[in-house]
């Protein structure tokens, strides 16, 4: 029987299996990814339930593990991270330990123009200058790759991990007893916060939403004041006095819509800035 976009071909010796071009292209596209991705076992994506619950990196890290090691040579580490849309990739030595990492940044200055001014040398840090000239001319990971400026661990805590990433960092390698065994960016933090369950509201009675108020602006040391009035009227909070600036009057805005059972906000906060042409 011959199947859908395949023909037989008979030989005298043979009788072989000839794929349409378009069948070719997908064994090549999967054989690629094969070859591509690390032998690790690749965890599926978690359940909206799941990551309403997750609390530590291990319950949102990804386990399907992309690396390059530091033998490899830049053009396949370069197609590697293309291949998966990655902007770096994790180095690993055979045993799987964590031993640096190729940053996007690193592969792009390669296609700079580089021209070195006479002042650079007064500021540079010995070694400044060589380093950079391996990262432009090296042909393997181990010339490129820099280290590895923050990891996490799978107890950690999504607060923690959130903290590390706030800086200029996008995904941070998760490492238990000495190897590497997954990843955590910024984006499955935030899935967290898009299948975060919803806030239940307990109804709250006026005098209640005045003293949450007031507990919250004694937490803040941004606050230029305590002395401010606050009010309630069928769950709306009215906001009285006089405040440092727009942003500060805007933030307390923010403050009290946040309370749990607050249905509004009357901001009449006054900013001194409104009030400095007057007394210049």
């Amino acid at each position: 029987m011959k199947l859908l976009g395949e023909e037989k071909v008979n030989t005298q010796q043979e009788e072989r299996t000839v794929l349409t071009p378009k069948q070719s292209l997908a064994i090549t596209a999967q054989a690629g990814r094969s070859a591509s991705v690390s032998t690790l076992p690749v965890e599926e994506r978690r359940a909206p339930t799941g990551y309403r619950k997750a609390t530590h990196v291990a319950d949102v890290m990804n386990r399907g593990l992309v690396t390059v090691q530091p033998t490899d040579s830049v053009s396949a580490a370069a197609r590697r991270l293309w291949q998966h849309g990655r902007t770096s990739l994790p180095v690993v030595d055979v045993q799987g330990r964590l031993v640096g990492l190729l940053a996007e940044s690193t592969l792009l200055a390669r296609l700079r123009v580089h021209r070195r001014g006479w002042w650079r040398t007064l500021l540079e840090a010995p070694g400044d200058g060589a380093r950079a000239y391996q990262q432009r001319a090296g042909t393997t990971v181990a010339e490129l790759m820099g280290p590895v400026p923050a990891e996490a661990t799978p107890e950690m805590s999504l607060a923690e991990a959130a903290e590390l990433l706030a800086a200029d960092v996008r995904e941070l390698p998760v490492v238990a007893h000495g190897r590497l065994v997954g990843t955590v960016s910024r984006t499955d933090l935030v899935r967290v916060l898009v299948h975060a369950a919803p806030e239940t509201v307990t109804p709250r009675t006026d005098a209640d939403l005045i003293q949450e108020m007031q507990r919250r602006l004694a937490a803040e040391d941004w606050v230029s004041t305590r002395a401010l009035g606050i009010d309630a009227k069928n769950g709306v909070l009215s906001l009285y006095g006089l405040v440092d600036s727009d942003e500060e009057k805007a933030a307390l805005a923010t403050m009290a819509r946040a309370i749990p059972g607050c249905t509004g906000i009357e901001n009449h906060l006054v900013p001194k800035s409104q009030f400095r042409g007057h007394w210049a």
